[in-house]
């Protein structure tokens, strides 16, 4: 694919220390861009050491804080190099006033400068929609990716992004900030409207960021369970790395529980963020130990796999990358109507591929059911805790009602539900086309395929849809942490990522599976 082809935005981050000519030829070789994470640094000396190497305008990027935009030396820097986009990252502490001084910074400086907010909080991704017109770029940062994060998840904050940008009908670009790690999850969201997409570590098992042979062969073994976030009750969510072992991070949870006890929630919030800004460890220069604080998102977890599928030659790595996630974007383009009568939908019975989720008391209603059905997505009758009587008087005509349309029955396998085994048996004697088992494992299922009911597994996580796999459950749907009820570690995102990788690795798992 000839670079030209690119029409989205591609961001690799990386530490001041890894400038070089190669790093930036890559780039533009790449049809990326480099993002010089210079929030530390002196900049005059990045000047002069990027002025060195002639990089091309639109390749070379900084991100910086927002105290920086003050900074005298910032308006030189941008006029005495080709540096295309300005991201900005708000932190827990910053206001509404930062983004009015990241405004008057953008008008004060250059018109061919675009300064771009990387902003965690929905809160203020709602008050840049709705009142910062002069703004034409916004990223998201999800709570997936590194270091201090909000509350939110990557798609809940571009999908409410998305929705409030439709109530106000105003142009803006929006980005996503980390969180991505294969060409499909790209693919997915520039399908969604985003204007580009930052990889914070992804690419840190490539030749040239040129990490020391221990510290590569830990972020080999990473896993996406590996980070924890600390932080949250204070306001100022910070997503480190931990394998469970790691002092910092018990260290950081007790004091952010002593800080609440002992003062208001914005003292409290201003000396953990202050504490964890002062024992932070830059990954390039940590081992990665139970004792350093390392801000890392789950995107570092897909660095193994990226090089395992593209390579570590980090300009060719990257290319392939980008190739695949066009592919798969363009083949999405081409056929706009794939979802209708997709594999999914078929092996469903339905036109699209879209599972109605069970809500206990809301989705209990058979006229609900056959409205979903009608539509054209599979509904899913909500068991919950009814009682024997409420079930025949509320489903006792559910078959008529369906009048043949496929349909599945949510069961609650916990034991704490005190009408379990009578729901079994109801689901065994009204044989629907599926059942759905979403809490709990799923030993429970052979009993329903034994009878020809076949049966969908939501899983949390990659070992308990493995062991519904072994036990012959054909259709599995991927729940994140978004969703209400029992869920896992991840968001949806990742954990779609971590099957897309166990997909790929091993392809005979998931032979005759949907």
């Amino acid at each position: 694919m000839d670079v030209s082809e690119i029409k989205h935005y591609f961001g690799f981050v990386w530490p001041r220390s890894s400038i070089s000519p190669a790093v930036i030829s890559t780039a533009k070789n790449a049809g990326s861009s480099v993002i010089f994470d210079v929030s530390n640094e002196n900049l005059s000396d990045f000047t002069k050491q990027l002025m060195k190497y002639n990089a091309s305008a639109r390749v070379v990027d900084i991100k910086i804080p927002p105290a920086l935009l003050a900074s005298p030396e910032l308006p030189s820097v941008l006029a005495d190099t080709p540096i295309g986009h300005v991201w900005v990252e708000l932190g827990p502490l910053d206001t509404a006033d930062t983004l009015y001084d990241m405004t008057r910074a953008s008008e004060a400086l250059s018109e061919t400068i675009d300064i771009i907010p990387v902003v965690s909080s929905l809160e203020t991704v709602f008050h840049i929609i709705d009142d910062m017109s002069m703004l034409g770029s916004l990223a998201i940062k999800g709570n997936e990716a590194g270091g201090f994060v909000g509350a939110e998840t990557t798609l809940s904050l571009l999908c409410a992004a998305r929705t409030r940008l439709k109530k106000v009908e105003r142009p803006l670009d929006v980005f996503v900030w980390g969180a991505v790690g294969t060409p499909e999850a790209a693919a997915g969201l520039l399908i969604m409207g985003v204007k580009g997409i930052v990889f914070e570590t992804l690419h840190w098992l490539t030749d040239l960021p040129g990490l020391n042979p221990d510290l590569r062969d830990r972020i080999r073994k990473l896993r996406p369970e590996h980070t924890e976030i600390v932080g949250a009750g204070l306001g100022a969510p910070v997503r480190l790395f931990n394998k469970g072992n790691s002092v910092i991070v018990k260290r950081l949870k007790a004091l952010s529980h002593r800080l609440l006890a002992e003062g208001s929630p914005d003292q409290a919030r201003r000396a953990f963020v202050a504490e964890m800004t002062r024992c932070a460890v830059p990954l390039k220069k940590s081992a990665l130990g139970p004792e350093e604080a390392v801000p890392l998102g789950v995107e570092t977890a897909f660095a193994q796999q990226f090089a395992e599928r593209f390579g570590e030659e980090t300009g060719a790595a990257v290319r392939y990358f980008l190739e695949a996630a066009y592919e798969s974007y363009t083949r999405a383009l081409l056929s706009p109507d794939s979802l209708k009568n997709s594999p999914a939908a078929k092996h469903l019975g339905v036109r699209y591929p879209i599972i109605q989720g069970a809500m206990s008391w809301i989705t209990d209603e058979p006229l609900f059911a056959k409205a979903v059905a009608e539509a054209g997505a599979l509904p899913t009758i909500a068991l919950g805790v009814l009682d024997p009587t409420t079930v025949e008087e509320k489903l006792g005509n559910l078959h008529e009602i369906m009048q043949g349309r496929p349909f599945a029955v949510n069961i609650v396998t916990l034991p704490d539900n005190p009408y379990r085994d009578f729901h079994f048996d109801w689901v065994l004697k009204t044989k629907p086309s599926f059942v759905v088992i979403a809490a709990g494992d799923p030993s429970h299922a052979p009993r329903f395929l034994q009878e020809g009911i076949e049966v969908i597994y939501v899983t949390p996580n990659l070992e308990l849809m493995k062991l519904a796999f072994d036990l012959g459950v054909k259709f599995v749907v991927c729940e994140g942490n978004e969703a209400g009820g029992h869920v896992g570690a991840n968001s949806t995102l990742t954990l779609a990522q971590m099957i897309v990788g166990l997909r790929r690795a091993s392809p005979q798992l998931f032979e005759g599976k949907t």
